[in-house]
């Protein structure tokens, strides 16, 4: 999928000048397994779409251990922290898989915002659904117990439980990893898991 097509149909966007202007600023961005992309306490310098791959967003709490605040993999997720373009980021954005995103400048971006009031809107839906998925996450971590918080991380993130690292999914779930392990063992041995 080319650029446009990425901006008109998972994006959304209609205006055709916004289109070319936004498609002639991104560029393909492959990330390793591991790689930092943007760092906590640093002004992010691009927004990057997902294309493939899942991205882990984490902080280093007081005792210097990292906590997995969450985890992208949809396409067209915005692999960036839920915070305004022009501020420092919150916390640390790695890539959990080798992956690929669709890049665009956050400096032209908040220009562009400026002059099409379209740009402006997706940007609002974007970060809209980011509280609202922070939102629905932070229900789960208080209402639910260690079980069920796993069941809803297996049906809310298909697929994730092989390829991303046990010790960050359970960081993610606000479990130690041992707890994860048994209730994956409990599972299997109940015959809901393989």
């Amino acid at each position: 999928m080319e650029a446009r097509e990425f901006f008109s149909e998972v994006i959304g966007l209609t205006d055709i000048d916004l289109i070319d202007r936004v498609s002639g600023l991104s560029k393909i961005a492959d990330f390793k397994k591991g790689e930092r992309i943007v760092r906590q306490g640093e002004p992010q310098k691009h927004i990057n779409f997902i294309l493939e791959g899942v991205f882990r967003g984490y902080y280093v709490n007081v005792e210097g251990k990292e906590i997995t605040d969450c985890l992208g993999f949809r396409r067209g997720e915005p692999a960036m922290a839920c915070t305004r373009l022009d501020l420092a980021s919150e916390i640390n954005i790695e890539s959990a898989t080798d992956s690929r995103c669709l890049q665009l400048p956050i400096k032209e971006i908040i220009e562009l915002n400026y002059t099409y009031p379209e740009l402006q809107r997706a940007y609002n839906i974007m970060l809209i659904q980011g509280i609202e998925r922070h939102d629905n996450i932070k229900k789960v971590m208080q209402e639910f117990d260690a079980m069920r918080r796993y069941q809803w991380f297996l049906e809310e993130y298909p697929g994730l439980i092989d390829i991303v690292s046990h010790k960050h999914i359970a960081s993610f779930l606000g479990m130690m990893p041992e707890s994860l392990s048994r209730l994956r063992r409990t599972l299997r041995e109940g015959g809901a898991l393989k």
